[in-house]
């Protein structure tokens, strides 16, 4: 990976990933200083006993409310204002604007100094979503105060794991404002990156650091102290958002749903990925692997998840035969696409179908 040295070499490399996206798809940004073992994940799961504790994350959030550190009645906000303060969280901030994350990925916490990372090289991490929630909404409400149950299935259950969400930001919060951000907001007990076929990774020289730092002040005025203005108008900017805003009712059969979709684009990407740069032989058969385990893996999930929640499973028995029978068709349509581009040998259909 080639490392970037100069705004213009930055803003020309934003400029060609953002050509390539569909106009449906929402790209945000996160910068990081340094390189982390797992970069991108939500401080909550850095100590990794802390979700294991019971009632941990509401405990956080009642405590913040009646010591008076925080004044809203949404869970989400809570959630927020509680990450802000530096407490644990399952929200990863980025941003909507390329070059706050650069001023993130060159600068330090501001209570930390200036050139702390400077002997290591930062990251801007690009993510491309394809949907956004709003946070007042009450689907994002119903579902965070769902993640707040330790008994939550979509904690204890492998098969929601990937469904990450792009939450807007809260326009309460001045810091968020400024910094142009938003929250992929993480389920699970335990870390589960995004699938890297929505990211992209940039990065910045080590050496670079110091001047990036200094354009960035003078040309665009992204400094430490830039990064906390008064709100001014956001009408426009609310008007496009809007646009892409999604409202559903929240429910576990449409977070079931989600996890359907969210398997089946991650399998997209890669086939598109195989057929437009025309792979053959090795790398071929370990592409229809990667298929293969994405594909096993997905099954496995969704029966565990059926086998521990039986209520569910009679509950939402029409609507799940529904997604099955769409899924197993999705499967010998893409079984069928494999037969035409390749004669070599790959996985057995009968192994990652769903039993209706």
């Amino acid at each position: 990976m080639k490392s970037i040295t100069s705004l213009d070499q930055y803003i020309e490399q934003i400029s060609k990933i953002s050509c390539i996206e569909q106009e449906d798809t929402i790209i945000v940004y996160r910068g990081e200083g340094k390189k982390y073992l797992r970069p991108c994940m939500p401080n909550l799961f850095r100590e990794e006993h802390l979700n294991k504790l019971n009632n941990f994350e509401m405990n956080i959030l009642n405590s913040m409310k009646s010591q008076g550190l925080s004044s809203t009645d949404s869970a989400f906000e809570l959630a927020v204002d509680a990450q802000h303060g530096g407490f644990p969280s399952r929200l990863l901030d980025v941003t909507y604007n390329a070059l706050v994350a650069l001023f993130f990925a060159i600068t330090p916490h501001y209570t930390e100094k200036g050139n702390l990372h400077d002997k290591e090289d930062g990251f801007v991490y690009i993510y491309k979503i394809k949907e956004m929630y709003s946070p007042s909404s009450k689907h994002v409400n119903d579902l965070f105060a769902n993640l707040l149950e330790d008994d939550s299935p979509l904690r204890k259950n492998q098969l929601f794991s990937k469904n990450h969400k792009l939450v807007d930001h809260v326009s309460k919060n001045k810091r968020i404002i400024a910094q142009q951000g938003a929250f992929i907001l993480f389920y699970g007990n335990e870390f589960c990156e995004i699938p890297k076929e929505y990211k992209v990774t940039i990065k910045i020289d080590r050496e670079s650091k110091g001047t990036l730092r200094k354009n960035l002040e003078i040309m665009f005025g992204i400094h430490m102290g830039s990064m906390y203005p008064e709100a001014s108008n956001y009408v426009e900017v609310i008007k496009k958002k809007a646009k892409h805003l999604k409202s559903p009712t929240f429910n576990i059969i449409n977070e079931i749903i989600l996890a359907f979709e969210s398997v089946r684009l991650q399998i997209e990407i890669k086939v598109v990925g195989l057929i437009s740069d025309s792979v053959e032989g090795n790398e071929l058969a370990e592409g229809f692997d990667d298929i293969f385990c994405l594909l096993m893996n997905f099954k496995k999930d969704f029966q565990e998840f059926l086998d521990g929640n039986i209520e569910i499973r009679n509950e939402y028995k029409t609507e799940l035969d529904k997604q099955i029978e769409t899924h197993n068709k999705y499967i010998y349509e893409l079984y069928e696409l494999f037969r035409e581009e390749s004669s070599a040998e790959f996985f057995s259909i009968d192994e990652v179908v769903l039993e209706l």
